[in-house]
């Protein structure tokens, strides 16, 4: 796994800030670390009851059509409004950074079909979860779905529930470098944390594997909030003892002096101390 995890490039803040974009054509462009990953993906649906492929337009296509040709299944194609020629079914659908639509031809699923939808890599799940519920609204059933990547941290396995999901490699959702993390005594007693943007759950785990009683308060911009926001509070509140989410204007960089005094605002309003917020 870690060989095929090193031919997988990084790149930092696109398509937006904030959000770490893995390229998978370094991964691509050499045939034997390619072969492996399809038949790794391949190995995890051994046993299972297929009759197709479903892949997501663009990168579903790729990993979708190999499976299909390695294992003798059907491939179903899932593309962008208007470019399929025949009656169609579509849905729209939230994503890790925007908003897009599906479609499927009609007659490209069955009641007799067991569909794994395949894609190259899960985040939040929302483009898989819109191919899987067009799969089942034209009576198919869902058997699983598969990646190459799935992120960490983003709630992507959570939102397909209660199908199975198979990834081959599970790597970071943010990088952990960007992030400036600093302890502090809150009023209370308990430990706080300040963190820019990253990867909540490794900072979290990494504080409990010490043995350290915390709070926390997650300071980001609204873009990355309105991307990231539930899932990070909602896997914050089962990990501390307090937490709170301070969000500045998309725009506004942490350390101009009228956004840090807005954020210690919030702190001091929160129950923060003031002299432990350090801003990331």
């Amino acid at each position: 796994m870690q060989d095929i995890a090193s031919h997988i490039r990084k790149v930092p803040d696109f398509p937006r800030e904030g959000i770490v974009f893995y390229d998978i054509t370094t991964l691509l462009k050499d045939a034997k670390a390619f072969r492996r990953s399809v038949d790794m993906m391949a190995g995890m649906l051994d046993g299972r009851d297929i009759t197709s492929f479903a892949g997501p337009e663009s990168r579903g296509f790729i990993f979708a059509a190999a499976l299909s040709l390695k294992l003798g299944k059907g491939m179903i194609v899932t593309r962008k409004p208007g470019k399929l020629p025949h009656s169609t079914a579509s849905v729209s659908y939230d994503l890790e950074y925007g908003s897009a639509s599906l479609e499927i031809h009609e007659d490209a699923v069955s009641s007799e079909s067991r569909v794994v939808v395949v894609d190259d890599l899960l985040a939040t799940g929302g483009t898989a979860r819109a191919t899987g519920d067009l799969v089942e609204r034209l009576g198919g059933a869902v058997t699983g779905y598969l990646f190459l990547i799935e992120l960490e941290g983003l709630g992507g396995a959570r939102s397909l529930a209660p199908h199975p999901v198979w990834s081959v490699l599970k790597m970071p959702g943010s990088e952990l470098k960007k992030i400036k993390v600093t302890f502090g005594r809150d009023k209370d007693g308990s430990y706080e944390i300040l963190i820019g943007r990253g990867l909540l759950g490794r900072v979290a785990g990494d504080l409990e594997e010490a043995g350290v009683a915390h709070s926390l308060a997650v300071v980001t911009d609204s873009n990355v909030a309105g991307l990231y926001a539930e899932d990070i509070v909602s896997d914050a509140r089962a990990r501390f003892a307090k937490v709170e989410l301070i969000v500045f204007p998309a725009g506004e960089k942490s350390k101009n002096r009228e956004t840090k005094s807005f954020i210690e605002d919030r702190m001091l309003d929160s129950g923060f101390g003031r002299d432990s917020c350090v801003i990331a």
